[in-house]
């Protein structure tokens, strides 16, 4: 982004999030910086010997032993797709079916005793290492595990994080016996939907073998939508935790960081689609053709909303800002949608929401597989066009959006 798309972002920030909050994300930006990160990580973790904990060596920190379960029965787990890529960032000569794939693992869940959790993000130490399932794909954590060790160290200082870790801290710190961590490095609407609810299935298995309801441990300030789709999904406010400080857990139940999987994204769908009941509310609220602006977002705003809204307009779209309708309707929005289009953003994570529906995805300068991956998971048609940027925004190119368009089906 250039350095006035920067400064535009900073002042959209600024305008939104008022003064103190623009200040703290700028410390934060310091710390946050890989040079940084990387002196953190071996300063203060490989110092104290804390080493990230591998997938493949999880069953053997379940204490006891048999406090270990597959998240999901044998015919779901058979939904677990082909290799799928990985979320990621592609130039814009590469097209998504050349970036290398992977296979998802089988979600678990397992109890681990006696753990600590770094504020804000839950980064979780055991006696045998860093478990960067809280956080991250224990088979990449090294990016994501700087990060909540940064913004640790941002809020608290080098010298307290450093002695939390090496196990030196007082007695009044709060203990809670058995809790999950539900928190994501990034407070957006994707991060919160796509890694943090579909843990809740291994919560939720969890709770049928051991009878046992775990405290949840959310972000210190959740936002409303956050409480809202935990609220949809069953859980009472009583069981929630806001994390305020660093603390310890006697027992934590922890379901692997998803994939995610097809299950995991099915589990999120058919539970939010039997909260909202959605088929009434959709027939009632919504058209089944649906372009989402990011008119109130800080980047990535359609510079030229206007022509793009009058050609959807009269190929049948309607246009929804998705941040003035609550989760419910989101839910209803995208379950009832069959042709989605929208510029890449956290809004898109609804498309898990969706059945066989066509995705068309705006990019700027750059784009990534994020959306496509989800899309090919779960069966969309999906397409997208690469537009130029200015100052941050997307100008949509609109003879190469009437040709998705034509592609699509939707002629005029």
């Amino acid at each position: 982004m250039s350095a006035i798309g920067l400064l535009q972002r900073a002042l959209r920030k600024y305008k939104q999030d008022g003064v103190r909050s623009f200040l703290k994300e700028g410390k934060y930006s310091f710390f946050e910086s890989k040079p940084v990160r990387s002196v953190l990580r071996y300063q203060i973790l490989e110092k104290n010997g804390m080493k990230p904990i591998v997938y493949d060596d999880l069953p053997e920190l379940s204490q006891p032993v048999d406090t270990i379960w597959e998240v999901f029965d044998d015919d779901q787990r058979a939904a677990v797709p082909d290799p799928i890529p990985p979320k990621t960032r592609i130039s814009k000569t590469r097209s998504f079916d050349q970036v290398e794939t992977h296979s998802p693992v089988s979600p678990i869940v397992i109890e681990i005793r006696d753990c600590r959790l770094l504020h804000p993000f839950g980064l979780t130490l055991c006696e045998q290492g860093v478990l960067p399932e809280t956080i991250a794909k224990s088979t990449s954590p090294s990016s994501r595990v700087g990060k909540a060790l940064s913004k640790s160290v941002s809020d608290h200082g080098y010298r307290e994080v450093d002695n939390f870790i090496s196990g030196q801290y007082p007695d009044s710190l709060e203990s809670l016996p058995v809790a999950t961590p539900l928190l994501p490095l990034w407070g957006n609407y994707y991060h919160w939907t796509i890694e943090c609810l579909p843990r809740l299935a291994g919560v939720e298995r969890h709770q049928n073998k051991t009878g046992v309801k775990p405290t949840i441990i959310i972000p210190e300030n959740p936002s409303s939508w956050m409480l809202e789709s935990l609220e949809l999904l069953g859980i009472d406010d009583d069981r929630l935790h806001p994390l305020e400080d660093h603390c310890t857990v006697d027992q934590l139940v922890v379901p692997t960081h998803p994939g995610p999987t097809v299950a995991e994204c099915e589990w999120v769908r058919d539970q939010m689609h039997d909260a909202v009941d959605y088929p009434t509310i959709a027939n009632d609220t919504a058209n089944n053709r649906i372009y989402i602006s990011r008119r109130n977002a800080t980047r990535r705003r359609v510079k030229n909303e206007r022509e793009v809204a009058d050609l959807l307009r009269s190929r049948g779209f309607d246009r929804y800002v998705l941040e003035e309708l609550s989760v419910s309707d989101q839910i209803a929005l995208f379950a009832n949608a069959e042709v989605i289009i929208a510029p890449h953003g956290a809004g898109l994570a609804n498309i898990v929401y969706s059945e066989f529906s066509s995705i068309i995805e705006l990019f700027g300068d750059s784009k990534k597989t994020t959306f496509y991956r989800l899309a090919e998971l779960l069966g969309h048609d999906y397409q997208y066009t690469h537009n130029p940027t200015k100052f941050g925004d997307i100008v949509v190119n609109l003879e190469r959006l009437e040709q998705c368009l034509t592609k699509a089906g939707l002629e005029e």
